[in-house]
């Protein structure tokens, strides 16, 4: 008895999405921009937001100097493996 009201149920919830709404369409057509573009934008709106991202950065990078160093290291690797990727994040970070 419960397998048939779940089936049923199943079924009703179906008909409700193709008939309601855009339950099988691709929600990514309507994203503008990328992330990258749109983090961007965010914080050039926002420079009091990413005045104080950089401040906690440096802050936690003083108190944890071990730490920085392997975050270093690592974003050093990433650029030499991935160059072209690297060189657009320089571009889009500076201009």
């Amino acid at each position: 008895m419960v397998g048939v009201i779940t089936a049923v149920n199943a079924l009703f919830n179906f008909i409700i999405m193709l008939r309601h709404g855009k339950a099988f369409d691709d929600p990514s057509a309507e994203y503008q921009g990328t992330a990258e573009n749109n983090a961007a934008n965010f914080l050039a709106s926002n420079p009091h937001l990413a005045r104080s991202a950089v401040n906690a950065g440096m802050s936690a990078a003083a108190n944890n100097p071990d730490l920085a160093r392997q975050g270093l290291q690592a974003g050093a690797a990433y650029a030499r493996e991935n160059p072209q990727q690297a060189a657009q994040m320089y571009r889009s970070a500076v201009y």
